[in-house]
């Protein structure tokens, strides 16, 4: 595999993509449970709750497509409805 298809203009804006989407969850996920249980008076298990279908909820949609793609769906079809969808 040569550098020069890593270098190109998709493979990058991908990255680039990724980077950002996983930069705004770091910092979003910590302050989740600060507002859940500040702002809506949340109590501590129900944001366990809360945490525990969203983690939940990831892997199902995660193992999902990856049956589809496994299937036959195009992977770069999945990768980019992932990610408009999230």
């Amino acid at each position: 595999m040569s550098f020069s298809i890593l270098l190109s203009r998709q493979p990058i804006i991908y990255l680039l993509t990724c980077l950002f989407n996983g930069l705004s969850t770091a910092f979003v996920f910590p302050l989740l449970s600060l507002y859940l249980i500040d702002e809506l008076q949340a109590s501590p298990i129900s944001m366990g709750f809360f945490i525990a279908i969203m983690i939940s909820s990831g892997v199902l949609v995660s193992q999902y497509l990856a049956k589809k793609s496994d299937q036959g769906r195009s992977r770069k079809n999945n990768s980019i409805s992932s990610t408009r969808l999230y």
